[in-house]
């Protein structure tokens, strides 16, 4: 204690130390400004006195003031700096230094410890909202309130329309499930109790004195038949989840079958266990019987169109083996006679039998599409050849009625697309067909261009005009529907557009046209060809497509190397093969039915010449044109055979290549085609 009062009278020892006034001369000459000091001192030391005790009477009043700790620092420190100002006031007279720096050093101290405590708290005293702030967050706050309760009340007002809606829609569901017959029901999983209302009850005759049944009296009145399969359904409902949605036959207590169409859904528990099956029952009895109704319609509509298919195919083939017979005669003839009137009439003559073989060839077509069965075979195709096959069929029906058919290729055009030569050919057959039939004077154009609307999005046009009479305006939506024409005057079937339509469609193109009175018509086909090579655009201009006619009947040609066997049981179409086929071949051999066929070639076959060719013609009697083809594949008779028949369908066809042939072709045969194919057999022999 002594050591400590010892301390404290040396810090005011002022020995040493001259009073302020005796600091310099100038105090002595110009003494007001120390007085100017002594006063600011001493009314500073009066200020920073008060600060600090109105500071704590704030804060006892307060008695929630924010950061507490910085306050008392900050009062401490304003109480510091006032006595500091006291004892420099008091140094003027009374030079107690060293206490001035002991005050000035506690000072200092508080003054860092409050600058540290400032710098922890002012992130935190930012977040701290001013009054208007405040009061702008309390209006906020008030208008979200007032929002809220606006909301509130237009929520009750919809609840209270909801509430009024399900009442309304219960009984609407409960009048409209009393008039479709339908009851519901509520399985309890745990008691197996099935609880039924009135019309559950009335529609299945079952639990009308207590309004529930055990679920195994239910399924025990179904159909023993579908019993098993509405448990398995009803299982996985429960125990896997999967819609409950089946039909089945229900035997009621009275003895009456109907037919209940089933739903519901599985009510679980908060852990997930199934604890009720709710569904509902209808009685579809009426629509099971007009199901029933309508699939055995279907099925006789099936029947009947196969029966109409088989008497199309037979037609068809009594039809064509005759025609096959008078082409081949008429193509041998031409062979022999020179330019004459009787050769023009020949040609007339054989362009009418291949008009009478595209009709044929139409009521097959549509008879297929009918039935989803025709077949489209894609590629590379010579457009040149295509034309020029269509020219020459269609030439001399034009110069028979003193017009012409003309080409005009106004860009050049693929050398080749892929599509379906035959189908491409039968389109413009129809179309240019047509063009002669009712066109009296003037000619056919034929206008071909290359469209290009991209790299990979080409499309060849190909416009058939003709100056013939032309069509109403009001029958160009429906000429293109089956047995549809222009007028009641107009020939034919009516099935050629409509044929055309459909062939193009199945190319991936458009049909149209366009018509004037008088004047003409003209029907435009577009084709998509995708990706094309400038390489290969070639000008294809009349006498380009005159000079590509494949007129077979004028061609000379070398015979063939090829042995060759035909088997065909029709004494014309044997006087046929005889006179066409020998002119092409070293050497030919007839037999009439498939067991001399087989007998011939595998006898053959142990020789030094065997046959190189089989020309098999499929309806022959003793043994058919396909089991002879299957006997001589089992006899290890590998070369080609080709079928030749009258039947067109598409099965017949590929019966025929099950069976082991290699080629097929339909009567009439198309000579160019079958020239053709020896040629190929031909060169592959070599």
């Amino acid at each position: 204690m002594l050591r400590f009062l010892e301390s404290l009278s040396s810090l005011l020892d002022t020995q040493g130390f001259p009073a302020r006034w005796n600091c310099g001369t100038v105090w002595y000459q110009e003494p007001w400004w120390g007085w100017l000091h002594i006063v600011s001192d001493v009314v500073i030391w009066m200020c920073y006195f008060t600060i600090p005790l109105l500071m704590i009477a704030f804060a006892r009043k307060k008695g929630d003031v924010p950061f507490p700790s910085v306050f008392a620092l900050f009062a401490s420190f304003i109480l510091l700096c006032s006595i500091t100002h006291l004892v420099d006031a008091m140094i003027f007279y009374w030079p107690v230094y060293r206490l001035a720096g002991l005050m000035k050093f506690a000072t200092a101290v508080v003054s860092f410890a409050t600058v540290i405590a400032l710098f922890r708290i002012v992130p935190a005293a930012l977040l701290l909202r001013g009054p208007n702030e405040a009061q702008r967050e309390i209006d906020e706050r008030t208008s979200e309130l007032r929002k809220l309760t606006l909301q509130l009340q237009i929520e009750a007002d919809r609840r209270e329309k909801v509430v009024q809606d399900l009442r309304e829609h219960r009984e609407l569901l409960k009048l409209a499930m009393t008039e479709g017959d339908t009851g519901f029901f509520n399985w309890d999983l745990k008691s197996n109790l099935v609880a039924m209302d009135t019309a559950e009850v009335a529609l299945t005759g079952m639990g009308e004195k207590e309004n529930n049944i055990l679920a195994d009296d239910f399924f025990s009145c179904i159909d023993p038949e579908y019993q098993e399969s509405v448990r398995e359904a009803a299982r996985r409902a429960v125990e896997e989840g999967e819609p409950y949605d089946v039909r089945f036959p229900f035997l009621r207590p009275d003895g009456r079958k109907i037919w209940l169409a089933g739903r519901g859904c599985v009510f679980k528990d908060n852990r997930g266990n199934p604890l009720k099956f709710i569904g509902l029952n209808q009685d579809v009895t009426a629509q099971v019987e007009r199901e029933n109704l309508l699939d055995l319609e279907a099925e006789r509509a099936r029947i009947a169109s196969e029966h109409k298919s088989r008497f199309i195919a037979q037609v068809s083939h009594e039809i064509r083996t005759p025609l096959a017979a008078m082409l081949g005669c008429i193509d041998s003839l031409l062979l022999t006679l020179e330019k004459s009137d009787t050769r023009d009439m020949l040609g007339i003559v054989r362009s009418q039998g291949e008009l009478l073989q595209v009709l044929v060839n139409d009521v097959l077509d549509l008879s297929k599409m009918e039935a989803g069965r025709l077949k489209y075979e894609a590629k590379p195709t010579p457009v040149a050849n295509v034309f020029a096959d269509v020219w020459s069929l269609m030439n001399p029906l034009a110069q028979e009625k003193g017009i012409s058919i003309r080409w005009l290729a106004e860009t050049k055009i693929p050398e080749t697309i892929v599509c379906d030569r035959y189908r491409l050919k039968q389109v413009f057959v129809n179309l240019i067909g047509n063009a002669i039939k009712f066109t009296d004077r003037g000619a056919v154009t034929i206008v071909a261009r290359l469209e290009s609307s991209g790299p990979d999005q080409n499309e060849l046009i190909a416009e058939v005009r003709d100056t013939g009479c032309g069509i109403p305006k009001d029958k160009l939506d429906v000429i293109f529907e089956e047995f549809e024409q222009a007028g009641e005057e107009r020939s034919g079937a009516g099935l050629g557009l409509a044929i055309c339509r459909r062939l193009v469609n199945l190319m991936g193109g458009t049909i149209s046209a366009r018509s004037e009175i008088g004047i003409g018509s003209a029907f435009t086909v577009r084709i998509p060809i995708g990706s094309i090579d400038e390489e290969t655009l070639v000008v294809m201009d009349q006498i380009a497509l005159e000079s590509n006619e494949e007129s077979v009947v004028r061609e000379e040609l070398q015979r063939l190397p090829l042995k060759v066997l035909a088997a065909e049981d029709t004494r014309a179409i044997q006087f046929v093969l005889r006179r066409m086929v020998g002119s092409l071949v070293s050497e030919l051999a007839i037999v009439s039915n498939g067991r001399l066929a087989v007998e011939q070639v595998m006898e053959a076959e142990k020789g030094p010449r065997p046959y190189d060719l089989v020309l098999m013609d499929i309806q022959m009697p003793e043994v058919d044109g396909i089991e002879a083809t299957r006997q001589l594949r089992r006899e290890g008779f590998r070369r080609p055979i080709i079928a030749l028949t009258a039947g067109a369908m598409e099965s017949e066809k590929q019966a025929c290549i099950t069976a082991g042939c290699t080629h097929f072709l339909a009567k009439p045969i198309d000579l160019r085609e079958l020239r053709r194919l020896m040629q190929s057999i031909s060169g592959e022999k070599k």
